[in-house]
């Protein structure tokens, strides 16, 4: 293994060089933090490093620092050397990032246990890194699976202004969402949040978006076959609701989820729905007055058999806003975390911008968002869906 000694002189730190050419260690040396930071630059694999607390009147202490940040894709151990009376400069070493001091003069036999101690904490970084990089990928992987469930554009449906928007969170979690035809007449909405974060969480929503799909099967839960005309028949949303909840997933899977699943007659301006846990549904009506729609019961997958699963029912009229979106919203922190963005700002804010188009409304409330949390990386997936009612 290589070493690296940064001193104000060689003649300062000639016993530890000696020492280190004698138990087998490489040893290069630099005589100022420029020199040295190039040195670990170009050697890519050199891992030790031994600091003279003198160096360039007591800079050896900062050089500790320094020398960590030099890069991020490996882990530098580094020993302060100063003398036995220095005992303030080796613990500011330590608070800088530093690992250990070597008080002078020194045994051979002291310096070998160092050296073996710190080759076993570079080793177990070095594999720590490894893991952390794997696991990295794991979650990148996770995420696209997640994203690739989202979908990027929606049916052309005459009566209906259809707009959605996804902010994935730091780390993996379970947002999804869909709107589509269920026939001509019907389309079918939902959205959904699975409890808990990373991988698991992402290829559960997967699972769910596959049972939801509108294809005409057995053993379909939108919609089953049947012997007489059309042929078929469409799922009201409360069986859909019950048919999700039969099993204990949180005992077989250690996950649970929120949900709102909704199914518009278009003929008949007709919006029947049902929620179990998830974020109250948001009607934003065109005259300006809007209100959550209470009802509904708990999250799926606790093996609740007293959760209300009933039918809501409203009638549209032109104008009229059916918005759906997950607690990533309205549960984003401020960047001083005293508070969350709160349920009565998302209503005020969509309301307010009643006027422009759904898109320009949701890009408007998820910057506002952004502004709150004080940052673009949330703990929490963000998504939003809905429509606008149209007439014509």
């Amino acid at each position: 293994m290589e070493t690296l000694i940064v001193a104000k002189t060689t003649a300062s730190m000639q016993d530890l060089n000696l020492a280190l050419e004698g138990l087998g260690y490489g040893v290069l040396c630099a005589d100022t933090e420029e020199q040295a930071l190039r040195i670990l630059e170009d050697h890519k694999e050199l891992r030790m490093v031994f600091v003279d607390s003198s160096l360039d009147e007591n800079r050896g202490v900062f050089f500790c620092q320094k020398a960590k940040a030099v890069s991020s894709q490996r882990y530098i151990y580094v020993i302060m050397v100063c003398e036995q009376h220095e005992r303030e400069e080796a613990l500011r070493c330590l608070d800088l990032g530093g690992d250990d001091c070597l008080s002078r003069p020194f045994a051979v036999d002291t310096l070998q246990v160092r050296l073996k101690a710190g080759g076993k904490i570079i080793h177990l970084n070095e594999k720590l890194r490894a893991a952390n990089e794997v696991m990295q990928n794991d979650l990148l992987s996770g995420r696209e699976v997640q994203e690739s469930m989202i979908p990027v554009s929606f049916p052309d449906i005459p009566n209906m202004e259809i707009a959605a928007r996804f902010i994935p969170s730091a780390f993996v979690s379970g947002d999804i969402y869909n709107i589509f035809r269920l026939d001509e007449q019907h389309v079918g909405l939902y959205s959904i949040d699975v409890s808990g974060h990373g991988v698991a969480a992402a290829l559960f929503s997967v699972g769910l978006s596959q049972k939801l799909n509108s294809n005409l099967q057995p053993s379909g839960l939108l919609k089953k076959p049947v012997s007489t005309p059309p042929f078929y028949h469409i799922n009201a949303p409360d069986k859909v609701i019950s048919a999700l909840d039969e099993d204990d997933m949180l005992g077989k899977y250690g996950r649970f989820f929120t949900m709102v699943y909704a199914v518009i007659q278009l003929e008949e301006k007709d919006l029947s729905f049902c929620r179990a846990g998830h974020n109250l549904p948001l009607l934003i009506r065109a005259d300006g007055t809007s209100r959550y729609l209470e009802g509904g019961g708990a999250p799926l997958g606790l093996g609740l058999e007293s959760s209300d699963k009933s039918l809501q029912r409203l009638c549209l009229s032109e104008g009229d806003a059916f918005i759906l979106f997950s607690d990533g919203i309205n549960e984003a922190f401020s960047s001083k975390r005293k508070n969350g963005y709160g349920l009565k700002r998302v209503k005020d804010l969509l309301t307010a911008y009643r006027g422009k188009s759904l898109y320009e409304a949701f890009d408007l409330l998820l910057g506002d968002v952004k502004d709150f949390h004080g940052s673009e990386n949330f703990n929490d997936d963000i998504s939003i869906i809905g429509f606008r009612w149209r007439d014509n």
